[in-house]
C-alpha cells in the first residue's frame, strides 16, 4: 500500500516559513508563472477585452481552493493513515493540517506552468506540427527517438515537471529545488508515454528525478511508472472545482449564457434557497459572484464529505471513475449535476463558434512561429552554429526568430545536441505569452 510520508526533515526558512510555504514563494516568483496573465485560459485574451479569467487568475484560484481541500481534509488524512500506515521515521507525525494546505495550494499554482500559449490548443498545435509537417518530422527525427516521441505528443503536464524541476530558476538543471511533497501532488500522470495513452506527466529524461519524489514520499511502483501520490487528487479536485465553476461564470459575464441558464446548471448543487437569495439580490453581477462562493464551498464540503469512504482508494491510487466522471467529484452527492456543467459547457461555450474561430488563428499562429523557431534551430544544430561557447542573443540576424525568444534578450546557451536543443526550445515557447507568439508572427511577417 502506498503512503504519503513526507520527507524526513521538515526545516524552515528563517522563522517565518515552512519547506512547504516556500514551495508556493518559489512558485510564485517564476517568470514561468509571470507568463501565465496572457495565457489563454477559455476565451480569447488578446482580441476579447473583459474580466474573464486567464491561466494566471485561474491557477491562484485553484490554490486557494487546494489550500481549503488541504487543510479540511488535512486531519483527516493524519488519521487514516495513523490508523493504516507503518510509520517511516518520524516526519510524517508531526505534520500539521496546515502543512497539507501548503502542499496543495504549491501543487496547485504549478498545475498550468506548463502549459503553452493558447492553452490546449497551443498544446495539440505543438504536437501536430512535430507530427505532421516536414520541418517537424526532421526536428523529432534529429531529437532521437524516445524525444521525439514526446515532441509528436506533446503534453502540458510532462512539460510542467521538467519545468519545475529542471529548466526554471537559479539552479543548473536544479529547477525550484521544490520538496518532495509538492512534485508528488503536483503529478496527476506520474508515468512516461505510453503507447496508445494520451496523457502522460514525466519525459523519458526525467524519470530519474521522479524516481527520487516517489522514494521519499513512498508513491508505489505502478509499471514503469507510478501509483499517483495521494494529495495529487487534492489538486485535480481544486482544478476541476474552478474551472467547471467558473468557466460559467466567465461566459455569463461575456453574455455566451443567461442568467437562467446558470441559475438551472447551478440549483442541484447549492439548492433552491440560495438561488432565490442570490436573485433577490436584482443585481445580476453580485448575483453571479454569490453564486460562485455558493458553488465553491458546496463542492468543497462535499470532497470533505466523502473522503471517509474513498480513502483507501486513494491512498492506492485506485479511485474508481463513476458513470458520472473521475476524480474526487464524482464521488460526491454532486456528481451528477457537475457532470451535466461539464457536458453544457462543452456543448455550449469549448464548442461554440465564437470559441472555434478564435482558436482556428490561435492554430495558424502557433503553426507559422514553429515552423521559423523549429527551421532556425535545425539550422542551427546543423550548419556549424551549435558550438560550445557561442550564446544566443537578440543580435544574431541569421537567427530573427530564435534572437526575439525570452531568454535571447539576456544571452543564453542553446544545447548542442538535438535531444537537449528541442526541449529547450519548448521550454522557450512554455514562457512565451499569447500576444508574444502573435507579435513575432507579425514581426517576421509569416504566414
Amino acid at each position: 500500500m502506498a503512503t504519503a510520508h513526507f520527507d524526513e526533515q521538515i526545516p524552515f526558512d528563517g522563522q517565518h516559513r515552512s519547506a512547504f510555504e516556500t514551495d508556493g514563494d518559489k512558485i510564485g516568483f517564476t517568470e514561468g508563472f509571470r507568463a501565465l496573465a496572457d495565457k489563454t485560459q477559455v476565451h480569447d485574451r488578446v482580441e476579447r477585452a473583459g474580466n474573464h479569467r486567464n491561466r494566471l487568475t485561474h491557477s491562484i484560484e485553484v490554490s486557494r481552493v487546494g489550500r481549503s481541500l488541504g487543510v479540511a481534509l488535512g486531519a483527516r488524512m493524519i488519521s487514516y493513515y495513523g490508523l493504516n500506515a507503518a510509520p517511516s521515521g518520524e516526519a510524517f507525525w508531526r505534520v500539521d493540517p496546515t502543512d497539507i494546505g501548503h502542499v496543495v495550494a504549491s501543487s496547485c499554482l504549478a498545475h498550468d506552468l506548463g502549459n503553452p500559449p493558447f492553452g490546449h490548443d497551443g498544446e495539440d498545435a505543438i504536437a501536430d506540427f512535430f507530427r505532421s509537417t516536414a520541418t517537424g518530422q526532421r526536428a523529432a527525427k534529429c531529437a532521437g527517438p524516445d524525444v521525439g516521441a514526446e515532441l509528436a505528443l506533446h503534453e502540458g503536464n510532462a512539460q510542467g515537471f521538467r519545468m519545475i524541476t529542471r529548466s526554471m530558476g537559479w539552479r543548473q538543471q536544479g529547477g525550484l529545488n521544490l520538496t518532495a511533497a509538492t512534485l508528488g501532488a503536483f503529478g496527476k500522470y506520474p508515468f512516461p508515454i505510453k503507447e496508445g495513452k494520451k496523457k502522460y506527466g514525466i519525459h523519458r529524461a526525467d524519470l530519474e528525478t521522479m524516481e527520487f519524489v516517489a522514494l521519499a514520499t513512498g508513491m508505489a511502483r505502478d509499471g514503469d511508472g507510478w501509483v499517483r501520490h495521494p494529495l495529487a487528487w487534492l489538486m485535480e479536485a481544486a482544478d476541476d472545482i474552478c474551472y467547471l465553476t467558473v468557466d460559467l461564470e466567465d461566459a455569463a459575464w461575456l453574455g455566451m449564457i443567461e442568467i437562467d441558464t446558470l441559475c438551472d446548471l447551478y440549483q442541484p448543487v447549492i439548492g433552491a434557497d440560495e438561488i432565490a437569495r442570490g436573485r433577490r439580490m436584482n443585481d445580476a453581477p453580485r448575483m453571479i459572484q454569490y453564486f460562485r462562493s455558493r458553488m465553491i464551498k458546496a463542492l468543497i464540503n462535499g470532497c470533505v464529505q466523502v473522503y471517509a469512504g474513498i480513502a483507501r482508494d486513494i491512498d492506492e491510487g485506485m479511485l474508481i471513475s463513476t458513470s458520472a466522471g473521475s476524480g474526487i467529484l464524482a464521488h460526491t452527492p454532486h456528481a451528477q449535476a457537475m457532470a451535466d456543467i461539464r457536458k453544457f459547457s462543452a456543448e455550449q461555450i469549448y464548442c461554440s463558434q465564437v470559441t472555434q474561430d478564435a482558436r482556428k488563428g490561435f492554430r495558424t499562429a502557433m503553426f507559422d512561429v514553429l515552423e521559423a523557431l523549429v527551421g532556425e534551430l535545425l539550422h542551427w544544430l546543423e550548419n556549424g552554429s551549435a558550438q560550445p561557447g557561442r550564446r544566443l542573443s537578440n543580435q544574431m540576424s541569421d537567427y530573427p526568430a530564435l534572437a526575439s525568444l525570452p531568454h535571447a534578450r539576456l544571452g543564453v546557451d542553446i544545447p548542442t545536441e538535438g535531444a537537449e536543443a528541442f526541449p529547450w526550445l519548448l521550454d522557450q515557447i512554455t514562457l512565451m505569452s499569447d500576444a508574444q507568439v502573435l507579435d513575432l508572427r507579425q514581426h517576421l511577417k509569416l504566414g
